[in-house]
């Protein structure tokens, strides 16, 4: 979109947003008095209209319910139109949203039952609107229930498995009934996203092909965010406006336009052109650095900060996959690939010396860190030690260098895989070239663009892949390296638990964790966990990301948290 067209939609939005006004309805307003002889007509309020430009343009805004690609930025929108009943403020810090309160022990409305089951008891805000004017009531979140916990729509998560029932009682008040404990029931036990029964009851009624082809879940959709949709123009560009109901009041901007670019140079010669005011995602932290350098001396902001996401290597144990054969369930393999890898430097040329190194799932400046520090086991930077572990595991150089299993020569001949972008392009070849230097034949794989969302070909992946997981790679649900989330062909390849990890004491660790709502409690086995994951070496974390946003002068509000700057979307605002 050149500076003309740019031009244009916001003058169309404007004009929206004029027309909008001049239809509101007036209420006890009195008529504006006559201007005296001689005094001059204030000249308009400028509208504070604020262009973004996105990676990544989502195939709806309910994702949980439609599918389709939501990552690598696609995530980011619907937070812009819709709210949930919590938000997250900090890193895994979460705060009321829709809701009046988070559920208390102390307050009862978090009660844990004889029998192991709990309820939740949420509080509504009141004076929530829908964007279309009809108020907000639990009744939508009961109907949200049904729907996710219906079969037939395929969507129901980890989370809401362990829900039975639940209650509505009066417009403010929805009950949750548990199957079990669980701990995170006053954040992230709720819904992905609520959803109006007002609006798709009936095609909810009428099957899952209604339902699905409603265009509620696109240019159509109503939520309770702090802006509304106005116009989709697919593969350009969204444009929402300010909700002047919105419950936490008025939102500060009069509107924005959401740009979608999947070149992230595009997106960086948008905001250098002033085309653009901020580039949420999709930029690597290289070319931010290289724009706040062009930018110094003015009032520009580049920010790059921790997203609270680690870069992991995960690794296929189960037999029928796994290349070469008898390899990666020795414990003593695993500890030799992760000590040939110096982890600081890795953090260090992949972060521009902004992001740690990772040695577990406990960020450094992480609240609890004190308490489990001490546990975690550490693995230096060490390629003797390494080649010395695989050397026990039965693995030495042949005479061209390369290991060979002793006894029958076999090669060690593995791959790494990782999403075809540009950061995790670099990643994989980088840690290829580390275990090449203890001798390991590695070969460096991309993920076909069209298989990244293909669970069978990620469950089957027969050597290392790199992920970076949107919550506690261990042990928030769905709990990714728990022996119930293997997928296999029985499961229909559904599942997180790609390379097959099984640990019984980790598994019980995982669910009592789970269902302990003590804090004192829940640290000594976050003590007890740690210890017997790492000290496994289950998984390989690596680094931790950092997140660039950048914004042209006078904006404020975007914050990369967990790679979701739009959480806080109605505090942004510009001058």
């Amino acid at each position: 979109m050149q500076r003309s067209q740019r031009s244009a939609v916001l003058t169309a939005l404007a004009m929206t947003l004029v027309l909008l006004s001049a239809c509101a309805p007036s209420g006890d307003a009195k008529p504006a008095a006559a201007p005296q002889s001689g005094a001059q007509t204030p000249a308009p309020r400028t509208q504070k209209i604020l262009t973004v430009a996105n990676q990544v343009e989502p195939s709806s805004l309910v994702p949980q319910i439609t599918g389709g690609p939501a990552g690598g930025g696609g995530t980011e929108v619907p937070y812009i139109v819709h709210d949930n009943l919590t938000v997250e403020v900090e890193l895994e810090q979460y705060a009321p949203q829709l809701a009046a309160e988070l559920p208390s022990v102390d307050k009862n409305t978090w009660r844990l039952n004889p029998d192991g089951t709990m309820d939740t008891i949420w509080k509504l805000r009141p004076n929530v609107y829908w964007h279309d004017g009809t108020p907000f009531t639990s009744d939508d979140l009961a109907f949200t229930f049904t729907l996710v916990r219906d079969p037939q729509m395929g969507v129901p998560t980890a989370t809401t498995r362990l829900m039975d029932s639940v209650e509505a009682p009066d417009p403010t008040t929805f009950i949750i009934h548990w199957n079990s404990v669980f701990a995170q029931a006053d954040t992230i036990g709720t819904f992905a996203a609520i959803l109006p029964r007002h609006l798709l009851g009936e095609a909810y009624q009428a099957g899952r092909d209604r339902l699905l082809s409603s265009r509620y879940f696109t240019s159509e959709f109503v939520g309770l965010g702090p802006y509304k949709v106005v116009d989709w123009q697919a593969g350009s560009h969204l444009t929402v406006t300010r909700f002047d109901q919105y419950y936490q009041g008025r939102p500060p901007l009069d509107g924005l336009i959401v740009r979608f670019m999947s070149d992230p140079n595009a997106m960086v010669a948008a905001i250098l052109a002033g085309s653009v005011d901020v580039v949420m995602t999709g930029i690597s932290v290289e070319a931010a650095v290289e724009v706040k350098r062009r930018w110094e001396g003015t009032a520009n902001q580049v920010v790059i900060e921790p997203a609270g996401k680690v870069y992991v290597a995960e690794v296929q144990y189960r037999p029928e996959f796994v290349q070469p054969k008898a390899t990666f369930d020795n414990r003593n393999v695993r500890q030799a690939f992760y000590q040939a890898i110096d982890r600081m430097t890795v953090a260090d040329t992949m972060t521009q010396g902004l992001g740690p190194a990772a040695d577990s799932y406990f960020y450094p400046s992480e609240a609890i860190r004190p308490a489990v520090e001490r546990f975690i086991p550490q693995y230096p930077y060490d390629p003797n030690r390494a080649q010395e572990l695989l050397a026990q595991a039965g693995w030495v150089r042949g005479s061209d260098g390369v290991l060979a299993r002793q006894g029958t020569g076999e090669r060690f001949q593995t791959g790494i895989w990782g999403h075809p972008d540009d950061t995790r392009t670099r990643l994989v070849t980088i840690l290829a070239n580390y275990w090449k230097n203890v001798g390991v034949d590695v070969t460096v794989n991309q993920i076909p663009p069209e298989r990244i969302s293909d669970q069978e070909y990620g469950a089957t992946i027969p050597g290392w892949w790199i992920v970076n997981p949107s919550s506690r790679v261990f042990y928030l649900p769905p709990n990714t390296i728990h022996t119930r989330q293997i997928p296999s062909a029985a499961t229909r390849w559904n599942g997180q638990n790609y390379g097959g990890y099984s640990n019984p004491k980790a598994d019980d660790l995982q669910d009592r964790l789970n269902a302990t709502i003590n804090p004192t409690e829940r640290t000594a086995i976050q003590q007890q966990l740690v210890q017997e994951l790492m000290g496994d070496v289950a998984v390989l974390p690596l680094y931790w990301i950092v997140t660039p946003t950048l914004m042209r002068a006078g904006v404020t509000g975007p914050k990369p948290l967990r790679s979701y700057p739009t959480l806080t979307i109605f505090k942004w605002d510009m001058l």
